[in-house]
């Protein structure tokens, strides 16, 4: 934990622009950082000197200044706004300190340059940079918390991601189920009506059967539609429906049972 030496004087320009549906956007930005040192609280002489301050987690600053300037536009400019559909609005000038005796916590590289002076910098590993008015073990705690946030919504997705493969993999049995239900139900259907001798369709001028198929005419019924009850088409057919709806009432076909007439 260290003491400011010299204040952190940021300065912001930002241009904003307003579009046709009153949404705004920045289009530009313009920072400029005082660089500042880190004492010990101690009153030691050694200092540090701190490197990027705004690609740090955690600084609070304070706004001293705030003004905004309204865009000046000529005609031309107007007519250029009107067709590409946005409107500057001005430009927004802040400034934001860190004050001289505020107390920081710095967390990042120590690095020792040719002028002997110890700089604070945002690690090259890719570790987080800190620079937080809390002390080490509040930002502990804080980073602790946000793992375990974390650690969590991981397992989270785990166990969704595998609750839905376990879906996937139940339907896609189903689906196999029932297709080896329907071909065993194929197979003892014809195994059925060649035992009866019963030809696949009828020729030309020859007679309908009574109980024929109301579908191909050709093939004696085969099949009860449940929940209706209805009797009235063959398995072939059945399985050429376009959606499993009985063709008489229209109800929707939950399940087929075979039948077998002596």
């Amino acid at each position: 934990m260290y003491i400011i030496k010299t204040c952190c004087h940021l300065s912001n320009v930002n241009s904003c622009f307003r579009n046709r549906n009153d949404s705004e956007r920045i289009i530009h930005q313009r920072v400029n950082v005082v660089p500042f040192d880190l004492i010990s609280p101690e009153g030691g002489k050694s200092s540090i000197r701190v490197i990027n301050p705004l690609e740090a987690s955690g600084p609070q600053f304070e706004t001293v200044y705030e003004r905004f300037h309204q865009a000046t536009q000529g005609f031309t400019d107007i007519i250029g706004h009107y067709l590409s559909g946005e409107k500057p609005k001005g430009f927004l000038e802040t400034e934001e300190i860190v004050r001289v005796g505020a107390t920081l916590t710095g967390i990042g590289e120590l690095v020792l340059d040719s002028d002997k002076i110890v700089k604070l910098q945002p690690p090259k590993a890719g570790l987080e940079y800190f620079l937080s008015t809390l002390d080490f073990p509040s930002i502990l705690k804080q980073q602790e918390s946000s793992v375990k946030l974390w650690k969590m919504f991981m397992t989270i997705c785990t166990l969704t991601g595998i609750a839905l493969i376990l879906v996937v993999l139940r339907r896609m049995y189903h689906e196999f189920s029932e297709k080896q239900e329907q071909e065993e139900l194929r197979r003892s259907y014809k195994r059925f009506n060649e035992s009866r001798g019963i030809p696949g369709s009828t020729a030309d001028g020859d007679e309908i059967p009574e109980n024929a198929c109301v579908i191909c005419l050709s093939k004696p019924r085969e099949c009860v539609f449940l929940t209706c009850g209805h009797v009235c088409c063959c398995y072939d057919c059945h399985r050429a429906l376009p959606s499993p709806i009985c063709p008489i009432c229209r109800s929707y076909i939950t399940r087929i049972v075979p039948l077998y007439q002596a």
